[in-house]
């Protein structure tokens, strides 16, 4: 009942958090659909906190991958949305995954089936996002935050492999400004055209002039979104965990990337200056009752001392340091009452019935629960209002309340 009924109306109405014109602005490196999507992804968590994580196995993750593809086919406004929400819901719920079980889903199915598709949709130039800058930005900040996520929790064999799916990523700046890396060979201009021809399942070109205009504009979008500034926030996380030498080794357009972050830099440093010229000469009264400093951050003004914060000049971008664990869980995050976590018959129960619109059920002679208690036959049974206990009568004179929930493997008593 929960996965037909809450899960999945929770599900659309996720993706309505981020429909309509404003909800993908940013500000402060959130969207303003986060806000109101707050209380739904804790609805979701919460089922997941109840029923175990084999509902992200088999509910969220296959809906992610699906409005990914259809998305892919042909984008509208409900689909960019709904592309926008699951990556959110993604990256939420990685916490509630253990160790195992992101194992197998890893490879095969974050990143060919969700991460893959959802950075070929926004880097692709065949068609055009219906939110245009905005919507492709949020996309691409919920993508990097997916990337993130799934960075604390990678082995050492998976990082292989997200390193890859990074490289890719970063090859959207390239293309973003009509670019082939130069001084890696001849083997980086294939591999550029070979990320070109990624977009296999986009809207096939047009050799029109339509088509043209369309690709301009998809690439202006592209252009506006792969900027220095998501160049440098994306980039340092990565820099900090992986480490320097294996990005360079890794990334094809690494000069392009590097140069990218300083210009960033350079521009938040000459924005600081500019605003510490504006302060000096606003502030020059209150500078003159100052007697003296001690340090950078430490100012006597009066008889009052001060500690001020440095200013780096770079408050409007996200934060770019590796979270520590205790911050993220890093995955380690276990539910302390896991006894009603679907397992054994009742998981079995579930996966045939997940995908099912009949009202009617049908247990297929699965095993569920045993009821033991009476000293002879029961004669009669009467369900209560509350749709989970019911009553029965036996030959011995007793009669019994039972609660109904999904307990154990099928086997408890």
């Amino acid at each position: 009942l929960t996965a037909t009924h809450l899960s999945r109306n929770l599900l659309r109405m996720l993706s309505l958090c981020y429909a309509g014109q404003g909800c993908s602005q940013v500000h402060q490196s959130q969207l303003q659909g986060d806000d109101s999507a707050a209380s739904v992804l804790q609805c979701l968590t919460s089922i997941v906190g109840l029923y175990g994580e084999q509902f992200i196995v088999l509910q969220y993750l296959p809906a992610t991958a699906d409005v990914i593809s259809l998305a892919r086919k042909k984008l509208t406004s409900s689909l960019e949305a709904g592309v926008v929400a699951h990556l959110m819901l993604l990256s939420h719920c990685m916490p509630h995954l253990s160790d195992n079980t992101l194992h197998q889903l890893f490879q095969e199915v974050i990143l060919s089936r969700v991460c893959g598709p959802a950075l070929r949709l926004l880097s692709s130039t065949r068609q055009l996002f219906p939110g245009h800058v905005p919507a492709r930005r949020a996309v691409v900040l919920k993508l990097v935050d997916c990337l993130h996520a799934l960075m604390l929790r990678a082995t050492t064999q998976q990082k292989i492999a997200l390193v890859h799916t990074i490289s890719r990523f970063y090859l959207a700046f390239s293309k973003a400004r009509g670019q082939h890396e130069e001084g890696r060979g001849d083997d980086q201009v294939s591999k550029v055209k070979e990320y070109d021809a990624a977009d296999s399942f986009s809207p096939p070109h047009s050799n029109t002039a339509d088509g043209d205009c369309i690709k301009s504009k998809a690439l202006e979008e592209l252009a506006s979104v792969m900027n220095e500034e998501l160049a440098y926030w994306s980039y340092i996380p990565f820099a900090n965990f992986f480490g320097e030498p294996l990005m360079e080794q890794s990334l094809k357009n690494y000069s392009l990337i590097k140069q990218l972050c300083a210009e960033y830099l350079q521009s938040c440093d000459n924005s600081q200056s500019e605003n510490g010229q504006t302060l000096e000469q606003h502030g020059e009264s209150d500078v003159e009752d100052s007697v003296g400093s001690l340090g950078t951050n430490v100012v006597i003004i009066g008889n009052r001392i001060d500690l001020q914060e440095p200013s780096l000049g770079r408050s409007s971008s996200p934060n770019t340091s590796v979270p520590n664990e205790d911050n993220t869980d890093s995955g380690s995050r276990r539910h302390e009452n896991n006894s009603r976590h679907l397992k054994g018959n009742w998981l079995s129960y579930w996966q045939h019935e997940v995908g099912h619109t009949s009202s009617q059920f049908n247990i297929k002679q699965i095993r569920l629960l045993g009821f033991s208690g009476h000293g002879n036959s029961v004669r009669s049974l009467i369900t209560l209002d509350n749709e989970n206990s019911f009553l029965s009568a036996s030959r011995d004179k007793t009669v019994k309340v039972w609660s109904l929930r999904s307990m154990g493997d099928g086997s408890t008593t």
